[in-house]
């Protein structure tokens, strides 16, 4: 009778056994989730900021690469026909961008501060505002014309701070960038 007796062997797992284990921590680890839906509210958030880090980097990019000239001869400063002539290009240039909501485009100067703000929403909803600050002066040293010349001989930078909000609306910005823009001194030719 023994002869026909087979050995099972038992030492492993089946696979049935191995798929109802399986099943079972799956239900577990859903359950467990549920209990922690900050988890799902913190990934979503840093989605957002992750889009607006780098809608923030892409307008940057945009910006700079905008082609900024003044035509200079001699100058001791930056002046407000000088700021105005800059925001009429930058404003010439974004309203030629096809992601942009034109009706919502926005350039401001502050005449005494001689800096830039550009306002203005993209198709995706994110709104984008730029500062652009007044170029940096000649220091202490730099007191006359041929001084100023040689240090802003073929360009000068403006900084510029862009903050992108998650709406047209949100009052907090999402992300940050800062950059510089560059303006180059073209000479005026002239009698």
């Amino acid at each position: 009778m023994n002869r026909f007796r087979q050995n099972w062997n038992e030492k492993g797992l089946t696979l049935v056994e191995i798929l109802a284990t399986l099943v079972i921590l799956g239900i577990v680890f859903i359950g467990i989730m549920t209990l922690f839906p900050q988890m799902t509210l913190f990934n979503e958030r840093t989605e957002v900021k992750l889009d607006t880090m780098n809608v923030a980097r892409q307008e940057t990019s945009v910006l700079k690469t905008i082609p900024l000239e003044l035509k200079w001869e001699k100058v001791t400063g930056m002046t407000e026909a000088d700021n105005n002539l800059i925001a009429g290009q930058l404003e010439t240039v974004l309203k030629n961008r096809p992601d942009l909501v034109e009706s919502s485009l926005s350039v401001t100067t502050n005449p005494g501060a001689l800096d830039i703000t550009l306002n203005y929403s993209l198709d995706n909803g994110n709104r984008v505002e730029a500062h652009v600050q007044k170029p940096d002066q000649c220091s202490d040293d730099c007191t006359d014309i041929k001084k100023f010349d040689e240090v802003f001989d073929t360009f000068f930078l403006r900084k510029m701070k862009i903050e992108v909000y998650e709406s047209a609306t949100s009052t907090n910005p999402i992300s940050k960038n800062y950059g510089y823009l560059k303006v180059e001194r073209k000479p005026e030719v002239g009698p």
